[in-house]
């Protein structure tokens, strides 16, 4: 092999010398657009010469497990993943997807975030939430392992195990670590309630799309007309996605009239435009709660609805996760999970890595306490400098507000420098305000900051949201 020749001539020249080193076969190196068998040809000779060759002994599993590990790693896509599972002593296998309504674990939904592995929600009545573990919690530990740098599907693996076992969690919730304790239940998650608010007005929390959400969205939907609703509050906060097929069919409840309810599109063509069809069902008012962990299927849903002008969206930016996933069998019961196409909105604006903006800003209660508050606050650096800052200045503004951004759950990160993702940070909080998107930070955008800042350590109210929908429907 030229390669390992070369090597060995570099290492005689610097006077390294190896001895009773085996010989080693001519490999054949692709690049370009090789055919695949030729390819496939080498690289059984490179793993033959790994078998042979290497300083220790290899098992062929772990070979190609790396080699499926890596294919998926090098599409750069944090979405798309070969995953291995470990079984229980008893054979149950705890691999799931988003979209399970029962399996056995503690009641939370985590996410892979800049900042580690965040608990995006926690099921009502769950062991989680009855042990105090809260939503917006970073968790740092599980037992003794750190699970910071791995993936959110790692992570649910060590979590989830037999119904009455016992997992300690250590999290980190605004820089304070807490350690829980909690057992192990069979958890079932029931993705759609509904209740009415008052005389007039109807609720309905879709939590995921799992199969079977959309037909009891239109149940409760209808049975809430049937009550006497004449508009309906539809909250998607929290809700991290699920069955793309299950948010079509909800959409195409709530919208009334034929059109495009999503674009799908694969390696820059589009491969299929959904539409909306003209059934009848009860036409009431919507307005549309989402929030920063407000992603994937539940976006799709919320960007039919604004587009198509079907329900007044309120609360804060979105995820923006606007890629579909297929889910397939990866031997020996791993798995791997696959990025199959970008969902567009009906006027064919990106989703993903964007997120969708609100029609009217607002924030959920944070369930803080005064003392958590004043933390949150005091971690925070003063941002009361009289300057204007543009692309590439610096300053204690610049690092105060970057601050804030990120606790409020923008990609920015706190260095002081109106870097590239400052900038996308800002106008996007601009957008939100309705004032000219153009990424400076100006004593109006910065009195914006603030304000926003203000609202999400305490919006005020029970739930300001809500409030805000309530306000609009009246």
């Amino acid at each position: 092999m030229r390669l390992l020749r070369k090597a060995a001539a570099l290492l005689a020249a610097a006077g390294i010398v190896l001895t009773g080193a085996a010989p080693v076969s001519a490999m054949t190196f692709f690049y370009g657009e090789t055919p695949i068998d030729l390819r496939m040809d080498a690289l059984q000779e490179i793993i033959e010469e790994v078998r042979e060759n290497y300083k220790d002994e290899t098992k062929l599993d772990d070979i190609f497990i790396g080699i499926y590990q890596g294919l998926f790693s090098s599409l750069g896509d944090p979405w798309s993943a070969y995953v291995t599972v470990d079984k229980t002593d008893d054979g149950t296998n705890f691999v799931t997807n988003d979209v399970d309504e029962v399996y056995e674990g503690i009641g939370i939904v985590i996410r892979k975030t800049n900042s580690g592995i965040r608990i995006s929600s926690v099921v009502s009545g769950s062991p989680a939430q009855l042990a105090g573990i809260r939503s917006g919690d970073y968790i740092l530990k599980v037992g003794a392992q750190n699970v910071t740098q791995m993936t959110s599907e790692e992570v649910s693996l060590l979590i989830r195990g037999s119904s009455g076992s016992t997992v300690s969690l250590t999290v980190d919730r605004q820089g304070d670590t807490r350690v829980f304790e909690v057992v192990r239940q069979v958890i079932r998650t029931d993705t759609v309630s509904s209740k009415m608010l008052d005389e007039t007005t109807g609720y309905v929390q879709v939590s995921s799309f799992a199969a079977g959400t959309a037909d009891r969205f239109a149940a409760e939907y209808d049975a809430l007309a049937a009550q006497g609703a004449k508009a309906i509050v539809l909250d998607l906060r929290g809700n991290g996605g699920g069955s793309v097929g299950e948010a079509v069919a909800v959409a195409d409840h709530l919208i009334h009239t034929d059109g495009v309810i999503s674009i799908f599109k694969r390696q820059g063509e589009v491969i299929e435009t959904v539409r909306s069809t003209t059934d009848s069902f009860a036409d009431l008012p919507v307005v549309c709660l989402v929030d920063h962990e407000t992603a994937s299927a539940s976006e799709l849903l919320t960007a039919a609805l604004k587009d198509r002008q079907a329900a007044t969206i309120v609360g804060e930016t979105t995820y923006g996760k606007g890629v579909a996933q297929f889910v397939g069998s990866g031997g020996q019961g791993n798995y791997f999970k696959l990025s199959v196409y970008y969902f567009l909105s009906p006027k064919g604006s990106d989703i993903d890595g964007v997120g969708i903006v609100p029609d009217v800003a607002a924030y959920a209660q944070g369930e803080r306490t005064a003392e958590e508050i004043a933390q949150i606050r005091a971690s925070v650096a003063p941002i009361n400098e009289a300057k204007k800052y543009y692309a590439g200045d610096s300053g204690l503004n610049v690092y105060g507000v970057q601050q804030r951004l990120a606790k409020m759950g923008y990609d920015v990160e706190a260095s002081g420098v109106m870097d590239a993702k400052t900038v996308a940070a800002l106008k996007l909080v601009q957008t939100e305000a309705g004032v000219c998107p153009y990424g400076a930070l100006d004593f109006c955008t910065l009195g914006i900051v603030k304000d926003k800042f203000d609202a999400w350590c305490d919006p005020g109210t029970e739930d300001a949201a809500l409030a805000k929908a309530l306000e609009l429907l009246r």
